[in-house]
Formats: structure tokens, C-alpha cells, sequence
């Protein structure tokens, strides 16, 4: 380790020294080390923030997680593509149904080239 000052007691500080007074790690005068939470708090994000998760996965690594995260996306996907189709079949599936006279036959059911007329016919009375 390289050394980087003197301590106020005459010893060399090193770089294990530099990073624990960093932290907030503290020699007490009984020996034990008293540790500042939230020093130690921002050093761990700090250096979390710095570290690529994949950086040292291997390639057979980096292909199960591909494959997983596929599997995900899919998985979401069906998921949604389940939720349209249930909403879908809920919905009406015969189109209108509506009443017609005797003179709006012919363009109501006879001209009508676009889509299937189902006809209920009967008498009042």
C-alpha cells in the first residue's frame, strides 16, 4: 500500500487509512472502531452507483439473462393480450339490433353488401 501522510501520532497513513476515514470509521480510544451509519450510507451508494452488474458475466451468463428477460417481456405481453381478449369478448358481439318498418326494408336488409342481416319477422296482434 502506498503511503499517503503522516497520522497526528507519528504512524503513515495508508490507503486503507484514507478510505476508512472516508466512511466514517474511527478508531475509539479503547481500540474498537466507531462507525458513522450515515457516512458508510452514501460511500455504499456511491460505489454501487459505480459498479456494471454485467461488466464480469461470462457469455453463457449473459445469455440466461437475455433469455430470461425475453421470457419476461413475453409473459407481460401475454398477460396484456389476455386482459384485450377477455375485455373483448365482454363486449357486444352481434353488432345493433333495431327496428325497421315495411319501407326501410330494401336498404336496411336487401342493399345492405357489408355485413350478415339476421331477420326476426312477426305479426302484432
Amino acid at each position: 500500500m502506498a503511503n499517503r501522510g503522516h497520522l497526528g501520532d507519528g504512524k503513515t497513513e495508508t490507503e486503507w487509512d484514507m478510505l476508512q476515514r472516508t466512511i466514517g470509521a474511527f478508531r475509539d480510544e479503547d481500540g474498537s472502531i466507531a462507525i458513522d451509519e450515515e457516512k458508510l450510507g452514501n460511500f455504499v451508494e456511491e460505489v454501487a452507483k459505480n459498479i456494471d452488474p454485467l461488466e464480469y458475466k461470462s457469455l453463457e451468463q449473459l445469455d440466461e439473462l437475455e433469455d430470461d428477460e425475453d421470457e419476461e417481456i413475453l409473459n407481460i405481453y401475454r398477460k396484456k393480450r389476455i386482459e384485450e381478449m377477455k375485455a373483448q369478448a365482454t363486449k357486444n358481439k352481434f353488432g345493433e339490433l333495431y327496428y325497421i318498418q315495411a319501407p326501410d326494408w330494401k336498404q336496411q336488409v336487401t342493399e345492405v353488401k357489408d355485413a350478415y342481416v339476421v331477420v326476426l319477422l312477426w305479426l302484432r296482434g
